[in-house]
C-alpha cells in the first residue's frame, strides 16, 4: 500500500513533497479456507497480509477499486502481489498453491 498524502495529515518526514510509502497485504478468508481444506495449518496473518477480507473477490478488483475499512479509512487497489519466497519457508508447498496475483492498496 502507498499512502498518498491528505491536506493536514503527516507525510514522509525525510521528504515532504513525497507520500509516506506503506503497503497493506489483503489477502481473503476464502483462500485460507481453501488452503487449510488442502491440507495447509494457515490462519489469518499467517500469509503476511495486515488486513483478511470475506466475501471480496480481491484477484477480480480492478486497479483503482476503492475499499472501504471500517469507518474511516479507504484503500486503493493499485498493483498486484507475487507470493514471496519466504512463503515455501513458512509451510513446503505454499507458495505453488497461491495465486500470483496478491493486490497492493494504496491509503486514501
Amino acid at each position: 500500500m502507498k499512502a498518498t498524502r491528505i491536506a493536514g495529515r503527516p507525510c514522509n518526514k525525510k521528504d515532504p513533497t513525497r507520500p509516506n510509502l506503506r503497503q497493506l497485504h489483503l489477502v481473503q478468508s476464502e483462500l485460507i479456507e481453501e488452503l487449510n481444506a488442502t491440507g495447509f495449518d494457515v490462519r489469518p496473518g499467517d500469509l503476511g497480509e495486515n488486513i483478511t477480507t470475506g466475501q471480496i473477490d480481491l484477484p477480480a478488483l480492478p486497479q483503482g477499486t476503492l475499499l472501504r475499512l471500517g469507518h474511516t479509512a479507504i484503500v486503493e487497489i493499485t498493483g498486484l502481489r507475487t507470493p514471496c519466497f519466504k512463503i515455501e519457508r513458512f509451510r513446503k508447498g505454499l507458495e505453488a498453491r497461491l495465486p500470483s496475483t496478491g493486490k497492493q492498496a494504496r491509503r486514501h
